[in-house]
């Protein structure tokens, strides 16, 4: 395996590897090259100081989120955790942009385009805005709307990996290019995905690819951590 890095890293980037390596043991992660070798060189080119974190000084301000949110714990600095849940995060935010049906019926419904969906506006059954109004305003944001899909959307593709029927996701029940998601969603440490953990992820995702669609639409996206 070490052989292998050294031929795809530059002597440089080995004390990080170092570094990294430690932080995954307990994932099991590392061993079996689940993370990316592209993303592994991108973040050695960044930690200056080879300390296997990115701190706010080595945070590329072209990145499309500022330091503190990308600081998920709030400790001044990125562990590779974080920074392949940035990375995955962006993936799918910008799959999000480039192709949204969500956000298009959204606005659609909205005819007084106030941001909300009102009883009148909505179209379909009674029942289903009742099901999709959390608040009950009596009124849809899309935020609302947008935790009513994730939910779908982890029960069809992510929770589908739940082989055994236990309520999660373990790292042997995802595909091999599918399993840094173990880094990026488990919040608690389990090595593990549950249904919470994998809806808060994509619905983080989806009010991120929104704010930036409504900011406006023909806005370029700034190259991230995770860019050339």
């Amino acid at each position: 395996m070490i052989s292998r890095l050294r031929r795809l890293w530059p002597l440089a980037a080995l004390p990080l590897l170092a570094a990294c390596a430690s932080a995954l043991l307990p994932y099991g992660l590392f061993a079996d090259d689940d993370i990316p070798a592209k993303l592994l060189k991108r973040m050695a080119r960044h930690d200056r100081n080879r300390d296997g974190l990115i701190d706010a000084t080595e945070f590329p301000s072209s990145a499309p989120i500022d330091f503190h949110t990308a600081d998920g714990d709030g400790d001044g600095r990125l562990t590779l955790a974080e920074v392949v849940r940035l990375w995955l995060m962006e993936q799918l935010v910008r799959q999000r942009l480039g192709s949204d049906e969500l956000y298009d019926e959204f606005a659609k419904a909205d005819l007084d385009q106030n941001g909300l969906i009102s009883r009148v506006e909505y179209l379909r059954s009674d029942d289903v805005f009742d099901d999709l109004d959390a608040n009950g305003d009596q009124l849809l944001g899309f935020k609302e709307v947008l935790a009513k899909s994730v939910n779908h959307e982890v029960q069809d593709t992510i929770m589908a990996n739940d082989l055994n029927s236990d309520g999660n996701v373990s790292r042997a029940e995802l595909p091999k290019t599918r399993r840094a998601y173990i880094l990026a969603m488990d919040t608690n440490g389990d090595q593990l995905i549950d249904k919470t953990e994998a809806s808060q992820f994509l619905f983080v995702a989806g009010c991120e690819a929104h704010r930036r669609r409504s900011l406006t639409e023909s806005t370029s996206i700034k190259p991230a951590l995770t860019d050339e």
